[in-house]
């Protein structure tokens, strides 16, 4: 076991947002957002510019309140990019 291994074990479920410790944790990179079938990692890096890899070093978990939070953004960017298409549309047949 590596020492970013050790640090954020399955004991220490250590959210990778608030820092906050949370035995109910998901691990972004193997949870899925079961309505769109979408990695959790995928979303985060979705709505913010960060650019997430398991081995960055960082704890791959984020609490249940983070995962809320990022599945509320997400369908936000989704329906913010449907809304605009839908206007162009609009536009683009009168």
């Amino acid at each position: 076991m590596d020492m970013d291994e050790q640090l954020w074990s399955e004991a220490r479920k250590i959210c990778r947002i608030c820092l906050r410790i949370d035995p109910r944790s998901f691990d972004i990179f193997n949870s899925y957002y079961v309505e769109r079938n979408t990695l959790y990692c995928d979303m985060l890096a979705y709505c913010t510019k960060y650019i997430l890899h398991p081995k960055d070093g960082l704890p791959p978990y984020m609490c249940r309140n983070c995962i809320e939070h990022l599945e509320d953004m997400y369908e936000f960017h989704l329906d913010c990019e449907e809304s605009e298409k839908n206007f162009l549309w609009l536009l683009s047949v009168r």
